[in-house]
C-alpha cells in the first residue's frame, strides 16, 4: 500500500531538513507535521498511525536497556519491552482502557521516582523507558479517543508534547545527549572524546533516516491495515 502523498511529501521535506541541519537532527517541527499529514490521512485511525510510530521507534532501541538493566534494574519493576507489549495490544484492542491507564500511571510515578537526570551518564539508556512509556501514552490516548473515554488531566497528556517518543528513542540510539541536542557548548578538545561525539552523531543521524524512511510508513500502513479490519 503506497504512503499518500501528503504524508510522503512531508516526509521528504523533512529528509532534506535532516540533511541541511547542522548537527543532522531532525526538528520537532517536522516531526510534528509528519504527525499532523499521518492524522489528516487517517482521519479515525491518525491517533492509532501517531502510537504506532512511537511504539516502532522505542521497539527499536530496546537493545539500549540491556546496560542499563544489568545495572541493576529488578526484574519485578516494570520493563520497557512490557510497556510496549501492553502499547501493542492496547492499539489491537485486546486490552481494556482502564488497565492500560493503571500500568500508565504506575510507570509514570516509577520513572519520577527513580528515573535518571539529565545530566547522569546513564540518561541516554534510560531513554529507553521515556520512549517506551510514551508510547504506552500514545496508544492509551488512541484507544481512549476511539471509544470517547478520553480523560482532559490524564497521563495521555503528555504523549502530544515536544518530547516524543521519537526524541527520546533517538537519544538512546546516539547513546549520548550532547549530539542529540546540537550544543556547541559541550564540543571538547580531547580527541577521543571528539571521536565518541563523532560516533554519536553518526547513530543519531541514522536513526532518524530509518524513522523518516521506514517507521513512519510501516506506522502509516498499519494503521491503515487496522482500519480496514
Amino acid at each position: 500500500m503506497p504512503v499518500p502523498d501528503a504524508l510522503a511529501d512531508r516526509v521528504s521535506e523533512a529528509l532534506g531538513a535532516l540533511y541541511r541541519h547542522p548537527n543532522q537532527t531532525l526538528l520537532a517541527w517536522y516531526r510534528y507535521a509528519i504527525y499532523a499529514a499521518l492524522a489528516e490521512d487517517h482521519c479515525q485511525s491518525g491517533n492509532a498511525a501517531r502510537a504506532w510510530v512511537d511504539v516502532l521507534s522505542a521497539q527499536h532501541v530496546l537493545f539500549c536497556w540491556q546496560p542499563y538493566a544489568r545495572r541493576g534494574w529488578p526484574a519485578t519493576w516494570v520493563q520497557p519491552a512490557e510497556l510496549l507489549g501492553l502499547a501493542e495490544r492496547s492499539l489491537q484492542g485486546l486490552v481494556d482502557p482502564a488497565v492500560v491507564e493503571r500500568q500508565l500511571t504506575r510507570a509514570a510515578a516509577l520513572a519520577d521516582l527513580v528515573g535518571e537526570r539529565v545530566t547522569s551518564a546513564q540518561y541516554p539508556a534510560w531513554c529507553v523507558f521515556e520512549a517506551a512509556l510514551r508510547a504506552l501514552q500514545s496508544a492509551w490516548s488512541a484507544q481512549a479517543h476511539h471509544a470517547t473515554l478520553a480523560a482532559p488531566n490524564s497521563g495521555a497528556a503528555g504523549a502530544s508534547g515536544l518530547d516524543d517518543a521519537s526524541w527520546y528513542a533517538a537519544i538512546a540510539m546516539a547513546g549520548s545527549r550532547a549530539p542529540a541536542y546540537g550544543d556547541p557548548r559541550t564540543a571538547s578538545p580531547n580527541r577521543a572524546v571528539a571521536a565518541a561525539d563523532a560516533a554519536a552523531q553518526l547513530r543519531w543521524t541514522f536513526f532518524w533516516e530509518w524513522w523518516l524512511r521506514e517507521a513512519i510508513p510501516r506506522a502509516s500502513l498499519i494503521a491503515r491495515s487496522s482500519a480496514v479490519l
